[in-house]
């Protein structure tokens, strides 16, 4: 079962200079499905060609990885759900998230305060 779920970085305003994770990381789209990645902490090192895979197809730069544990995730009454993709299959998404936008900004920043930033291994 995984114990984490990452955020691929792909700005680089959503990290400060103090390496902590700001609240854009985690603001949902419109369809209020944010994408994720499940993972455990001992098994990281497969989601960075998938985070440059991300980036990639995006044209964007990949950043680094902010992490979350699943079960701060259920504190703020929020839920992760299976979305394998092809090539993905850790990919989910951080489902129910509520319709005010004033409410969803208070559980951004609530997983944005317990995540921890890891930036790209390399360059």
């Amino acid at each position: 079962m995984p114990s984490h779920i990452g955020r691929f970085i792909l700005r680089k305003n959503w990290v400060r200079e103090d390496r902590t994770v700001k609240q854009h990381a985690f603001i949902p789209p419109a369809d209020g499905r944010l994408s994720v990645n499940e993972h455990s902490m001992t098994d990281v090192d497969g989601l960075w060609p998938v985070g440059e895979d991300v980036a990639r197809k995006r044209n964007v730069e990949l950043f680094g990885r902010a992490d979350v544990a699943v079960t701060t995730i259920d504190r703020t009454k929020l839920k992760v759900e299976p979305a394998p993709l092809p090539g993905n299959p850790t990919h989910a998404e951080v489902t129910d998230w509520p319709p005010a936008k004033e409410d969803r900004k208070t559980k951004a920043q609530a997983l944005a305060a317990e995540a921890e930033y890891h930036p790209k291994p390399y360059s």
